[in-house]
């Protein structure tokens, strides 16, 4: 309305050539494009998915409270003739919280805490898990033109169950890996606008985990038992996964990660002990590989407060590695 009331008096006053008259058609023709375009922008509010960590730190005195809870089922193990083997169902629900503080800028750290109940073939068992201290240390910020990058450094503490397993509860009874854990990793996250009524984000992190030598006795998380006593070697691992959110409205986003997973050799020396007729025990395991695909929805009330669900499930594995498929909610509060 208000471009033909300016076009109208434009033309009453005839004070322009015909090709500037179509110039400024044009330009308000455009400047109506953009202000409709403009009308249905958002600023993206975003909880993130699973497993891929944003490139961003929380601000001095910000607290976030994340809590999370999957449940899980191992049915099948992949062979060296690249077939999987089913195996007896393992469930596993794992309830986690996070808590997180922004220190001061340009660092926040995260304490987390997790629980696992297992159950298969009729046993079951729950126990706390291993905890870590995580510290993210802010190297970039979002801007026009660069991206959010982090550094990430954790200490998982061993808390978890690990050894002297039951033997009619061996294989459920694990839920820690006995050993002080360091990890160093990068993040990024960035924000695109390359659909203007849909913005998305695109996150990536890398990152390398080292694990203290262990010493076990009887049946424990790397295998073993009856008599066995050693030190187990866990290998590295390198894990790195891709995020991508999509932001059907400010509220309502879809996600995806993926995500793959290195596993070094997990060595013993010692002895690995007997599981039946003097057969020795094995203990230990060769490298191993996984890709895991996690897609989800998420629902954000506002920034502070956001709700993910999806589920997460393994699409490729070495020789060793289980298949999985995992339902997940999480729920995220900060003030």
């Amino acid at each position: 309305m208000i471009k033909q009331i300016i076009l109208a008096i434009i033309l009453s006053l005839s004070l322009f050539s015909d090709e500037t008259l179509q110039q400024i058609k044009t330009d308000l023709d455009q400047a109506e494009k953009d202000y409709n375009i403009s009308k249905k922008m958002f600023n993206p509010w975003y909880g993130g998915p699973l497993i891929t960590a944003s490139g961003n730190v929380m601000p001095p005195k910000y607290v976030n409270i994340y809590s999370l809870l999957t449940v899980a089922d191992t049915y099948s193990v992949n062979t060296a003739q690249r077939k999987r083997e089913s195996i007896p169902n393992v469930i596993n629900v794992s309830p986690l919280l996070d808590i997180g503080v922004g220190i001061v800028n340009r660092l926040d750290t995260h304490v987390t805490f997790l629980g696992l109940y297992t159950q298969q073939s009729g046993q079951h068992y729950f126990n706390i898990g291993d905890t870590t201290l995580n510290f993210d240390v802010g190297l970039l910020y979002e801007k026009v033109y660069t991206p959010a990058l982090k550094l990430i450094l954790a200490e998982t503490f061993p808390t978890g169950n690990y050894e002297n397993f039951e033997t009619d509860k061996a294989y459920v009874s694990s839920t820690g890996s006995g050993s002080y854990a360091t990890k160093f990793g990068l993040a990024t996250s960035k924000v695109v606008w390359w659909w203007l009524t849909h913005p998305m984000q695109f996150r990536y992190t890398f990152n390398f985990q080292f694990f203290s030598d262990v010493n076990v006795k009887g049946i424990n998380s790397y295998g073993g038992g009856l008599g066995t006593d050693g030190t187990v070697s866990p290998g590295f691992i390198f894990a790195t996964s891709l995020g991508y959110e999509f932001s059907v409205t400010q509220k309502f986003v879809l996600a995806l990660d993926v995500a793959y997973e290195y596993h070094d050799d997990t060595t013993f020396i010692g002895n690995p002990g007997i599981i039946a007729l003097g057969v020795p025990a094995p203990i230990g395991s060769s490298s191993r590989s996984t890709i895991s695909l996690a897609p989800a929805l998420e629902y954000v009330f506002n920034p502070s407060s956001v709700v993910v669900g999806g589920v997460w499930f393994s699409v490729y594995g070495t020789s060793g590695t289980p298949n999985f498929i995992a339902g997940f909610l999480s729920y995220s509060y900060g003030f």
